[in-house]
């Protein structure tokens, strides 16, 4: 099931013990997001601007000016939640900020949309030009590449990071509604298998949210499991204490 959540104050409980481990996680992946970015993108750069045929300005357009926007605006936005990430980690600032909606808006609402704006084929079709026109060689690699990173980023936020199943299911969804959205609406450089590119999203996706239902499931036994020992110790304490005064009153 996907609602597993205790009664209301439990919940709350559960939700709040999360915090630190998602924080601490998810700097761990806003690095690496702003380490692929920094190692893999500049080269790219420079080779645009050098081009003798069609070299690359800034211009409105031209559809690499979205391609480069959307990779400077990912790189400042994970350089950003690294610094958030480590002050709540290190120094407990940002105590009051909840985590998994935090990675969620992030990962969910900006990295998963902007992929397909630094796939050099979407990114052309998008602005209506050619690809291989814009770019001076054949982009129909890039589409294979951005679904491929797109489930990287689902299995990341679904399976490493500790968000509950409740809120997680909007990942799945925006992963399948994205492959459908580029590959039937936008267009793909390979019409024939764009019903199997979206059925054999889909089922990954079903796999990986299940397989993240299950180990929250497991995490919730665990934290029930705790809760229980804690108030049971809590008990033998009182009742040591309550037998300790009695003694001492005989």
């Amino acid at each position: 099931t996907i609602d597993m959540r205790f009664s209301p104050a439990d919940e709350l409980s559960f939700s709040l013990s999360l915090q630190p481990e998602i924080a601490s996680l998810f700097r761990y992946c806003s690095s690496a997001v702003s380490l692929v970015i920094a190692v893999v993108f500049p080269p790219i750069f420079i080779q645009e601007r050098r081009r003798r045929d069609h070299p690359f300005s800034w211009s409105s357009d031209d559809p690499r000016t979205l391609f480069f926007t959307a990779v400077a605006a990912n790189f400042v936005l994970f350089s950003f939640m690294v610094l958030a990430s480590s002050a709540r980690t290190k120094w407990k600032w940002l105590m009051s900020w909840n985590w998994e909606r935090v990675c969620l808006s992030t990962v969910v609402g900006s990295l998963m949309p902007s992929l397909f704006l630094v796939s050099r084929y979407h990114s052309s079709k998008i602005c209506g030009k050619t690809p291989e026109a814009v770019w001076g060689q054949d982009a129909a690699s890039s589409e294979s590449l951005t679904i491929l990173a797109l489930l990287a980023t689902e299995v990341a936020i679904c399976i490493f990071l500790p968000i509950r199943a409740c809120m997680l299911i909007i990942a799945p969804l925006m992963t399948v509604g994205l492959v459908t959205v580029m590959v039937g609406i936008v267009g793909t450089p390979f019409p024939e298998a764009s019903l199997r590119t979206i059925a054999y999203v889909s089922l990954i996706s079903i796999f990986v949210f299940r397989g993240a239902c299950r180990h929250e499931q497991h995490t919730r036994d665990n934290w029930r499991a705790k809760q229980r020992i804690e108030v049971q110790t809590q008990i033998e304490s009182a009742l040591h204490v309550m037998a300790g005064t009695l003694c001492d009153i005989e």
